[in-house]
């Protein structure tokens, strides 16, 4: 029951990881649309006014927004990083959980093997008495 508790769990960390890392991907999309708006927006001041402060002023918002993808790249790889590694994890603890599940069934398999074998020898005892299943 603890088992499928933290395997929920983990289940249900993923996909708000996975969530992030789209949000993510979709602000830094955002982010590149605003620095194409601004690269367009320094063309232009430069091409019909090329005074120095508004060009500066666009250049240092481009700088900033190029750090601010830079940013948002590097914490999408981290965070990928880290959702691959719950999922491998999720793997190795349902891969454990699987090989114990199969050596609990053979274990039964061979409890109940025992008892069919024991009943028959007991039924061939008693040859008065019709076998019953």
């Amino acid at each position: 029951m603890q088992h499928n508790r933290r395997a929920s769990e983990l289940l249900g960390l993923l996909h708000a990881l996975d969530d992030i890392v789209e949000t993510g991907n979709l602000l830094a999309a955002d982010l590149e649309d605003h620095i194409a708006r601004v690269d367009d927006a320094i063309s232009a001041a430069r091409a019909y006014a090329p005074q120095g402060a508004e060009v500066a002023r666009l250049e240092r918002t481009r700088n900033e927004l190029l750090a601010e993808i830079t940013n948002r790249q590097q914490r999408i790889a981290a965070l990928e990083l880290e959702l691959n590694r719950y999922e491998a994890q999720n793997l190795l603890e349902l891969e454990q959980r699987r090989q114990q599940a199969e050596a609990e069934l053979r274990q039964e398999r061979e409890a109940l093997r025992r008892l069919e074998e024991r009943l028959r020898r007991v039924e061939s005892q008693n040859p008065q008495r019709p076998p019953q299943r």
